[in-house]
């Protein structure tokens, strides 16, 4: 929470926009809380999201279709904002 993250990287073949959709977990499903529109400039884009809860999200960009070229997607990457996945000491109750 309140962590700014940093999201940038190229596109090929180059679009004027690409699209940030941030997805966040509830009861086990991921479900779409963000899409935003991206502005690229020669194949780079750079953009930022802040997690507004606790919890764990994924996020991917987007390029839409056009007449020549098929919609493509980046790998989904997820982020824990402020959420541990296990290990470390387990707090006294």
């Amino acid at each position: 929470v309140g962590a700014r993250v940093r999201v940038s990287g190229r596109v090929h073949p180059r679009k004027r926009y690409v699209y940030l959709v941030v997805q966040q977990e509830r009861s086990g499903r991921f479900r779409k809380v963000a899409v935003r529109k991206v502005r690229a400039k020669r194949g780079r884009f750079a953009t930022s999201f802040t997690p507004a809860f606790k919890d764990v999200y994924r996020y991917y960009v987007v390029a839409k279709s056009d007449d020549d070229n098929d919609r493509g997607r980046s790998e989904p990457i997820e982020y824990g904002s402020g959420v541990t996945t296990g290990g470390g000491v387990p707090a006294r109750r």
